[in-house]
C-alpha cells in the first residue's frame, strides 16, 4: 500500500448554499448569501458589487453568479468590488458585462505587492 500524503483528507465540502435575488437596481452581494447566487434582474442593465477583495482568503471559487435574465431584452449585469476610488487601476469592473442566461465563478487572485483582484471564468 502506497500512502500518497500524509495530510488529513477531509470527507466533507462546505459547498455555501445559494440565493435567489430579483434584481431591480444595483445590488451588493455577501458571503452570508450563499456561494451560488442566482439574479434575476428586470429589463435594466444593473450593477452587483462584490465584497472587497482583501476581506476574504484568496482562492476560491468564492462565488457562482448566475444571470437568469431574460436574454434580448437588455437585463445584463456588471460585476464591480467594493474597493471604490482608493484602489490601484483604473476600474472596478472585473469582467464583461454578464448577459442574461450567463454565468461566472469569482476567484481572489492574490501578487506580490499584497495586492488582491477578483477574477471571473466562465461565460461571461
Amino acid at each position: 500500500v502506497e500512502i500518497l500524503e500524509h495530510g488529513e483528507h477531509l470527507d466533507e465540502y462546505f459547498y455555501g448554499g445559494a440565493d435567489r435575488v430579483d434584481v431591480g437596481g444595483n445590488i451588493s452581494i455577501s458571503t452570508t448569501q450563499g456561494r451560488v447566487i442566482v439574479l434575476t434582474p428586470d429589463a435594466g442593465s444593473h450593477t452587483a458589487t462584490l465584497p472587497a477583495p482583501w476581506a476574504l482568503s484568496t482562492g476560491g471559487p468564492h462565488f457562482y453568479i448566475i444571470n437568469n435574465g431574460t436574454p434580448g431584452v437588455g437585463s445584463s449585469i456588471s460585476l464591480t468590488d467594493a474597493r471604490g476610488s482608493g484602489h490601484t487601476g483604473s476600474s472596478n469592473v472585473l469582467s464583461n458585462t454578464l448577459g442574461a442566461g450567463l454565468s461566472v465563478t469569482m476567484w481572489i487572485s492574490e501578487y506580490s505587492d499584497g495586492s488582491r483582484q477578483w477574477h471571473s471564468w466562465g461565460s461571461a
